[in-house]
C-alpha cells in the first residue's frame, strides 16, 4: 500500500488519498520485522521537520510516534486499540498532547487555558516532563518518586496542586534518577533512562533507519519516479 504525507486532525494518522489541491511527497511502505505475521508492521514519513512513524501490532493496536529529524528527540507518541466489537478506540497520548482546537467540544464545556498542562518529550537519555501554567514559586513544590506505587508524585505545600506521573516504560521508577527546577510558571522535570530502555529504543530507531535506507536503494530520493505523487 502508499502512504501519502498528509496527518488528519490530530497529526498523527495517514491518509490513502491525496486533498484536492496538495503537491505531496509518497512513499512505499516498509515492513520492519521478522517477516512473520506477528511481527509489528511499520511505516514512515517525513513530514514538516518530523518523522512520523506508524506501527500495527498482530493485535491490531496502533502507535504513531513522531521524531524531531534534527534531534531525534521523541515528541509524541499515541496508541489506540480496538473495542470487543472491532471499533477503534481514542487515541491515548503518552508523550506530547493533540492539538488544540478553536472548536467547542460536545459537551459544550471547553478547558481553561489556564489549567496546569503536563507534556512528555523524550530525548535519547532523559524523559522529560512539564508542566505549564503552576504559578506558586520553587519553594513551595515537592517532587518524588514514590517507588511502592511506582509514580511521580508533585505536590504543593500551600495544597494547592497534587499529581501523579506514570511512566508505563519504565520499570523500577528511582527517586535518584529524578532532577526537577521550576520557572516562568512551569515546572521541569526530567529522569534518566534506564540503560536497557535506552539500547531498546536505540534498537527501535536503527530499524526505522533501514526505512530510509531501503527507500534510498529505491533511487527514488530527490527526484520524481512512481513513488512520487502528484495531483493532477
Amino acid at each position: 500500500s502508499i502512504f501519502y504525507g498528509a496527518s488528519d486532525g490530530d497529526g498523527g494518522a495517514t491518509s490513502s488519498s491525496p486533498p484536492p489541491g496538495r503537491h505531496i511527497k509518497c512513499h512505499q511502505a516498509k515492513t520492519m520485522g521478522d517477516g512473520n505475521d506477528r511481527a509489528p508492521r511499520r511505516t514512515s514519513i517525513v513530514s514538516s521537520g518530523r518523522r512520523k512513524v506508524h506501527t500495527t501490532f498482530p493485535d491490531g493496536r496502533e502507535m504513531v510516534e513522531e521524531y524531531d529529524v534534527r534531534t531525534e528527540d521523541l515528541l509524541v507518541r499515541k496508541t489506540r486499540g480496538k473495542t470487543i466489537l472491532g471499533a477503534q478506540q481514542d487515541w491515548q497520548w503518552d508523550v506530547g498532547k493533540p492539538a488544540s482546537t478553536a472548536a467547542m467540544p460536545a459537551s459544550g464545556i471547553r478547558e481553561s487555558p489556564h489549567n496546569p498542562v503536563l507534556v512528555r518529550k523524550d530525548t535519547h537519555d532523559t524523559i522529560e516532563f512539564r508542566i505549564r501554567n503552576l504559578p506558586y514559586p520553587q519553594d513551595v513544590y515537592d517532587v518524588s518518586v514514590d517507588e511502592v506505587s511506582q509514580t511521580i508524585i508533585i505536590r504543593t505545600s500551600n495544597k494547592k496542586y497534587f499529581k501523579r506521573i506514570t511512566v508505563p516504560d519504565v520499570q523500577g521508577l528511582r527517586t535518584r534518577d529524578l532532577t526537577w527546577h521550576w520557572g516562568n510558571n512551569t515546572l521541569v522535570m526530567y529522569y534518566r533512562k534506564p540503560a536497557d530502555l535506552i539500547a531498546n529504543e536505540q534498537k527501535t530507531r536503527a530499524e526505522i533507519a533501514r526505512l530510509d535506507s531501503a527507500e534510498h536503494a529505491d533511487g527514488n530520493e530527490g527526484r520524481p519516479g512512481p513513488n512520487e505523487c502528484k495531483q493532477q
